[in-house]
């Protein structure tokens, strides 16, 4: 640049008045008049028309920009471009929520912002600049932005310097527009010094000036640098490119290096000089390398727009995007619009700013160095901004100018836009071309473009919180009941209420339970994608599908349970011992999932409660004494002597023998207690754990589930440990686990499937989708069966208990010759001792469980348990059940 008419020593400093052609009044009105209509096009094309007032923001932004561009006159392309811009970015803020009002006068004050600086600018323009002046004015500016950015302070506000307005809710940040001040007063500052340098005379006065400038800029940039790393770098760069442009510095390469050596002196002085702030930056270097928090939410919400995104709010995943309407609105731009709308606005803005700043390297004077130091600061703005929200660069609170209409990002880029435009030329002379100004730049652009082609291409890992967001396949039971369905607001309905309460609950934009959760995915973008989208894929990533879920559950049992059960407290789990499918998962008076408030957890007793299990746990105690061959021949009929007191039978009956099949018909506490003793605690934890999963997560596949818990696992004394093996003590247990536990019964007598593992209860059968019917993934097993030997006693125990024992009942409901087999059991539980837990669980034909739990105060919950039985296997009787195979036809033709 040449400087050399930029200062006259002890005279004034005055800008060239060298003449350039302009163009004619005509010609300008006419691309004023275009640079308009581009605007409102743009405005009419994307915002939401269900806004009444949407034409009042369409014209509100074609006058904005008419009315800009042609007072910039000879910038009236640039800012014709960067009003283009901001029409998107307003339909953005619209989209985002923003009232259309508080957007138009954001925009009105933008206009009227770029007014009034562009007319001060020119005129400013036409006066002399007086040397003695300049320190001066330089030092009122830069104590007047330190002031203004302490303001704030009093009400508590430091940190990001908000001023809230008392018109249309309007808020800004001081410390965007005390920049600007900032800026303008430093480079006045650093303009008489480094003239005063030049010209030889930099004595005491001067270093008497440079302390006083240092007073007051070190506490602003200090604090700038404590508070956000973004704003201060901006303001040290507007600085640092006055000083490096106003020193006479011809040869390029020195140039360069010159304003690289000092940005990155003084940088590093920032750094070091506040505290912790190493730290911070090693932590936003960090966000980078492994993206988390907010710039991970704005690549996912990118990557899911693609190349060509799907238009003004099609975006599902946006609004997980913290400071999506400031500092992320590019990731808006890529997430409606595509990736490569991004490349194209963002190569836009670069181009249009570098552009500008170039037209004052084409004038001469105080006022061009100014400028271009505040344009400066926004080009760099714009590329942190953008490289930012691509996570190739920290991102720290900046906003993309021109697209991020708010007022403390959109006034403040008026402001210096108006300053720049009335300092501008209208075109260059003849020995310096446009392109040779903006070639750099251009570069810079075209990385930017080939960044978001490959962030387009990059796979998109949807986390557990945007399946909660985007649109599910339905929940069917294997007969094709529906059990959940997407309404068309992207809401979830569960059209047969509680009945189904157990599969989980999906709540939109907070939390899914249950199946919805564990599943969320494949019923998110479980679908098959077709051979036109994977062609499209090249474009942008293929759409998530979504995918039915088909579930194991039969509704003709689900409905037996719901009506048998009543208003009683309990649970129902019904399986079908062959697969480890679950046929019926029913809890009573649960609510409703699709009423479910945010915040709320369901409560899914069936397979998160815990309650104790009584006699049916002598199964697992039983099985144990099978294993070891244990002699049960000593054990007492009537009651069992313990260290501090006696274990009765129940209401004090004598036992028919010690055998294991008459414990179990019989349920007799004493024999159960007398293996517990003699088989000792770490030899009923092996067995109980190893063949039964006890005191560890089951691998159920429709949610978490509790585990039976022994109370095993830490010391018991001699009487807890006989407790323990009658089911009381600390053994706790939900009906998924008892049935779980019958059916590893089950399955390993002689006419079950002894060579088999035992699989863990599913609920999952398979998927459709528009491609067709996709069998889910087989289940992982949990244990060894049993041996048969020992099964085969077992289930010897329980048909002697379903015919002739504590379940006689049961036997009696069905039809004579049917196999059943069946353990029941009683806790008593509470500090009165009066609360009942009713048990019983049933195997029909050595194949499908039935077990049911009821919570009573008396023993009526053990004769509930029973009818409860007695009903579903008769309804199992009547009809089996048939797995899942295929996509059913759904009953009710769908939910809408």
């Amino acid at each position: 640049m040449n400087c050399a008419q930029i200062i006259e020593p002890s005279i004034t400093l005055s800008v060239s008045t060298k003449a350039y052609p302009t163009a004619s009044r005509g010609r300008l009105l006419l691309h004023a008049l275009l640079w308009g209509a581009a605007a409102a096009a743009i405005s009419t094309a994307t915002v939401p028309k269900t806004h009444s007032d949407w034409t009042a923001l369409s014209v509100a932004l074609g006058g904005g920009a008419f009315a800009c561009c042609f007072l910039a006159a000879g910038a009236r392309h640039q800012i014709g471009t960067l009003w283009s811009l901001a029409a998107l970015g307003a339909t953005i803020q619209v989209r985002l929520g923003a009232p259309i009002s508080r957007t138009i006068l954001l925009l009105l004050a933008g206009v009227g912002a770029f007014i009034v600086l562009t007319a001060l600018s020119r005129r400013l323009a036409r006066q002399p600049w007086p040397l003695q002046r300049l320190y001066r004015a330089g030092m009122i500016l830069s104590s007047l932005s330190l002031f203004l950015r302490l303001l704030p302070a009093s009400a508590g506000n430091l940190d990001n310097g908000q001023i809230n307005l008392p018109l249309g809710g309007l808020s800004l940040q001081s410390g965007e527009f005390t920049r600007i001040l900032f800026i303008i007063g430093m480079g006045l500052i650093t303009l008489d010094l480094v003239e005063a340098s030049r010209a030889g005379a930099f004595g005491r006065s001067e270093y008497r000036r440079l302390a006083g400038a240092l007073l007051v800029g070190i506490p602003y940039l200090g604090l700038l640098a404590v508070v956000d790393q973004g704003p201060a770098a901006l303001t040290v760069a507007g600085i640092a490119w006055i000083a490096i442009a106003s020193a006479r510095i011809r040869h390029w390469v020195i140039r360069r290096r010159a304003a690289a050596g000092m940005m990155t002196v003084i940088a590093a002085l920032l750094i070091f000089a506040s505290a912790g702030l190493f730290s911070r930056a090693l932590q936003r270097l960090a966000d980078v390398l492994h993206p988390q928090g907010q710039l991970d939410a704005g690549l996912r919400a990118m990557k899911f727009g693609g190349l060509v995104g799907g238009g003004t709010g099609s975006s599902p995943l946006i609004g997980w995007v913290p400071e999506v309407g400031s500092d992320y609105v590019p990731a808006v731009v890529a997430a409606d619009y595509g990736l490569a709308m991004l490349a194209l606005t963002g190569s836009a803005l670069l181009i249009a700013l570098g552009s500008l700043i170039m037209r004052l390297r084409w004038k001469e004077g105080v006022q061009p160095l100014i400028a271009s130091g505040l344009g400066f600061s926004l080009l760099l703005q714009s590329l942190l901004s953008l490289f930012g929200v691509l996570g190739a660069i920290p991102l720290t609170g900046i906003s993309a100018p021109a697209l991020a209409i708010t007022g403390s990002a959109f006034l403040p880029t008026m402001i210096i836009l108006g300053f720049l435009a009335g300092t501008s030329t209208e075109q260059p002379p003849a020995n310096q071309t446009r392109i040779a100004g903006t070639f750099p730049l251009r570069w810079v652009a075209a990385v930017f473009a080939v960044l978001c082609a490959v962030t387009a291409l990059t796979p998109v890992d949807l986390t557990l919180r945007d399946q909660l967001i985007l649109p599910r396949g339905d929940i069917l039971t294997a007969d094709g009941q529906v059990i959940a369905a997407t309404s068309s607001d992207g809401g979830r309905l569960y059209p047969q209420g509680a009945l189904y309460s157990e599969i989980g609950a999906s709540i939109k934009n907070y939390a899914a339970y249950g199946l919805e959760s564990v599943a969320g995915y494949q019923l998110v973008c479980g679908g098959r994608l077709s051979f036109w989208d994977h062609f499209a894929n090249l474009l942008r990533p293929a759409p998530c599908r979504t995918a039915a879920l088909i579930t194991s559950l039969q509704e003709n049992l689900q409905e037996t349970a719901a009506r048998t059960l009543g208003t009683s407290p309990g649970e129902v789990v019904v399986l079908d011992a062959r697969t480890g499918a679950v046929l019926t998962l029913y809890s009573s008076n649960q609510a409703d999932p699709g009423a479910l408030p945010a915040g709320a957890i369901p409560a899914s007793p069936s397979r998160r409660g815990a309650f104790a299990p009584g006699s049916v746990f002598k199964l697992v105690t039983g099985a144990a004494a099978l294993i070891d061959h244990l002699d049960t021949s000593q054990a007492p009929l009537t009651e069992l002597n313990l260290e501090k007191t006696v274990l009765p039978n129940y209401a004090g009956f004598t036992c028919p023998d010690n055998s294991i099949a008459t414990m179990l018909s019989r349920s007799c506490n004493t024999t159960a207690g007398y293996i517990a003793k003699n088989l000792g605690q770490e030899r009923l934890k092996e067995v109980a754990t190893h063949y039964f999963g006890t005191d560890s997560a089951p691998g159920y596949d429709g949610g978490d589930a509790t585990p039976i818990v022994t109370g095993l696992l830490t010391p018991l004394s001699t009487d807890q440990l006989v407790r323990t093996g009658i089911g009381q003590e600390s053994v706790t247990a939900n009906v998924l686990n008892i049935a779980a536990v019958t059916m590893t019964v089950a399955r390993s007598a002689s006419e079950g499937s002894p060579a088999q593992p035992v699989p863990s209860p599913h609920i999952v059968g398979g998927y459709c989708s528009s491609s067709g019917w996709q069998t889910a993934e087989e289940t992982a097993t949990t244990h060894d069966p049993l041996p048969s030997s020992a099964a085969d006693e077992l289930m010897n125990g329980m048909r002697q208990a379903a015919h002739t024992g504590t379940a006689a009942a049961l036997g009696a409901a069905l039809p004579p010759g049917i196999d059943i087999a069946a353990k029941s059991g009683t806790a008593e539980t509470g500090t009165d001792g009066h609360s009942i837990e009713g048990w019983v669980t049933t195997v029909l034909k050595n194949r499908f469980v039935v077990t049911v739990h009821v919570h009573g105060a008396d023993t009526s919950a053990d004769a509930k348990a029973s009818t409860v039985a007695a009903a579903v296997l008769l309804s199992i009787q009547q009809k089996e059940p048939a797995a899942a195979t295929g996509c059913p036809d759904i009953k009710n033709g769908g939910i809408q």
